[in-house]
């Protein structure tokens, strides 16, 4: 199963609320005063020689959801979700998550949470098969939350791999347990840290009216240990026959190291 991340940084939810604009914290405190937004959860930065070295908040995922609300004027809706976030962020999975966040920190500080939060979710999926449960039921809990909110019937999502790098600068990302494909540009792609084959990628529309749609892409996350085994990259294994029986053409990248081990 590929799913969007469950927790998110305060930089991801400015962006969905004002794309294409630099994030500023006068309008995140704008979002948590109007409760447009979840409270989030602190995670402990240390510096090297163990010294701390601050703290960030970390949100679930639904706040996204909620700026997005609040960015198209549905303030009523964007609070009724902020407040599902809030139980969600004080849920069991969440708290064991947010443990298990702060112990990899500790381990290999990071210079800023926020922008690592991407690799240090890889990093537990690869590492700890224990967490595979509890962010399979927290993943599975929000994407029930977004598919009951009516007010979210504008934004669609699709959850798929990176499959082929054209020539021509785009990518191919093929549906997840689907036929569906999509292709972006690479550079896009590049910008949130993905663009190699076999990345799992989580792509968001949201229609604006008259034609125009919103679209995001983000990192996601490969959660199923009964299909393979999953490594702190995140990369698929391909052998050029089977990208070519995917493609249902031939390959036109060369994969020159197995990267993910199927089970038997």
């Amino acid at each position: 199963m590929i799913t969007a991340r469950p927790l998110v940084s305060k930089r991801e939810i400015l962006e969905t609320y004002r794309p294409g604009r630099e994030p500023a914290d006068t309008l995140f405190r704008s979002l948590r005063n109007n409760k447009l937004v979840s409270d989030g959860l602190q995670v402990t930065l240390p510096q090297a020689g163990g010294r701390l070295g601050g703290s960030v908040r970390i949100y679930c995922a639904l706040s996204k959801d909620a700026a997005r609300l609040a960015r198209q004027g549905q303030s009523d809706e964007a609070r009724a979700l902020a407040r599902v976030a809030n139980r969600i962020e004080g849920s069991r999975p969440v708290k064991q998550l947010l443990a298990m966040i702060e112990e990899t920190v500790r381990a290999e500080p990071v210079a800023n949470t926020e922008d690592a939060l991407a690799s240090v979710f890889r990093h537990l999926i690869g590492r700890r098969r224990d967490l595979w449960k509890s962010m399979a039921e927290l993943t599975t809990r929000i994407e029930k939350e977004r598919a009951a909110s009516k007010a979210l019937a504008s934004q669609l999502s699709f959850y798929g791999v990176v499959a082929r790098i054209g020539a021509e600068g785009t990518v191919e990302i093929v549906e997840d347990r689907g036929s569906r494909r999509v292709m972006l540009p690479l550079a896009e792609l590049a910008e949130q840290g993905l663009g190699q084959l076999g990345d799992a990628v989580a792509i968001h529309w949201e229609s604006f009216g008259r034609g125009r749609v919103l679209t995001e892409a983000e990192p996601a996350l490969r959660l199923d240990p009964t299909d393979y085994r999953p490594f702190l990259d995140s990369r698929l294994e391909l052998d050029a026959d089977d990208l070519a029986a995917l493609l249902d053409e031939e390959p036109t990248v060369e994969i020159r190291q197995p990267l993910l081990t199927a089970r038997p």
